[in-house]
């Protein structure tokens, strides 16, 4: 984040949010998402795809 060379909002709400949600149980697929294309290295586009290609459902 450093290479930024500016303030990244949520980088470090995006972690407890995402350990939140497994802690207890919730799906949040967007989260899971972009936790892992920060904590994990996921290219962006692979996130956007896999969120694109999942199941309808009712919310």
């Amino acid at each position: 984040m450093a290479d930024i060379g500016q303030v990244v909002e949520g980088y470090r709400n995006t972690k407890e949010v995402y350990m939140l949600a497994v802690r207890m149980q919730v799906e949040m697929p967007i989260v899971e998402q972009v936790y892992q294309v920060l904590y994990q290295n996921k290219a962006a586009q692979l996130a956007a795809a896999d969120l694109l290609s999942r199941d309808q459902k009712q919310e």
